[in-house]
């Protein structure tokens, strides 16, 4: 787990700046927010605060020392699970005003819907891997997770970060090699 400890510490400390800064961009727009209920923003601001505060919450977790296969597989399971519910809640409250809503933002919400998917999606599915002892596998779920969350968040027009692409094994390699070692 050393060797991820950077990448799980970057990773947290981007996702707390980002998360940050949209809640400061959010407050200042409050007012233009609220009073274009039909324009989704409410929406949109709440789905990139969610994704960014799993993606720190994910990285938080996988900081604490001395866990094990399953601990790492359920706290990402869990926050991953949660991170997926809260964005396809907010989805589905947007989805009943359907019917009003212009054909140019029923693109975009379709769109939305998507890249909700794919920013929440590989972070179940690594800890369903993880959980399986399929450390490995997971690998590419993990880093999916982390560079979509990344993707998604600069297109919804927050600050990016390209921290995730990296020569150094997967997550699910060094910890396998950590457990394997005791």
């Amino acid at each position: 787990m050393d060797e991820w400890h950077d990448f799980f510490l970057a990773q947290a400390g981007a996702a707390g700046v980002l998360t940050g800064l949209v809640f400061v961009g959010v407050s200042i727009n409050l007012q233009q927010i609220v009073s274009e209920p039909g324009s989704g923003l409410a929406g949109r601001a709440a789905e990139a605060l969610i994704l960014l505060v799993g993606v720190l919450t994910a990285s938080v977790l996988l900081l604490v020392p001395g866990q094990g296969q399953v601990m790492v597989g359920a706290e990402v399971l869990v926050v991953g699970l949660a991170t997926w519910g809260c964005v396809v809640a907010t989805q589905l409250l947007r989805l009943r005003s359907w019917g009003t809503m212009t054909p140019d933002l029923r693109q975009v919400f379709v769109l939305r819907i998507a890249l909700g998917q794919i920013a929440t999606l590989p972070l179940v599915i690594a800890s369903v891997a993880v959980l399986a002892g399929d450390w490995e596998g997971s690998t590419g779920w993990w880093r999916a997770r982390s560079s979509r969350s990344s993707w998604l968040c600069s297109t919804r027009g927050c600050c990016s970060s390209r921290s995730t692409a990296r020569s150094r094994p997967g997550l699910p390699t060094a910890l396998c090699t950590l457990v394997r070692r005791r």
